[in-house]
């Protein structure tokens, strides 16, 4: 008994195009079902976004051209009144 017919015996199964084929298709067909779930519009009124909502807030501004008209103006437009994080616009009610 040796070892000359032991590779005979084995022979090589067919390609089953199922795990390249048909398992993509099934994960694209599972994301664009989960495509479909969104939520109404319309529904709830838009959120507001305000910058006093997050806490104290920190502004960092470089003047890179130290003497410069129009950077000393822009940087006196940013230290002056009402200043950083100031509601100054109307409301869209009052408008």
């Amino acid at each position: 008994m040796g070892w000359e017919g032991a590779g005979q015996a084995l022979t090589p199964l067919p390609p089953i195009p199922a795990p390249q084929i048909v398992l993509p298709a099934v994960f694209v067909c599972i994301a664009l079902l989960f495509s479909l779930i969104v939520p109404p519009f319309g529904k709830y009124p838009p959120l507001r976004l305000e910058p006093w909502m997050y806490g104290q807030q920190f502004t960092f501004f470089s003047d890179d051209a130290p003497g410069d008209p129009d950077t000393a103006r822009l940087l006196g437009a940013l230290l002056a009144e009402p200043g950083f994080g100031t509601k100054c616009m109307k409301e869209a009610a009052e408008a």
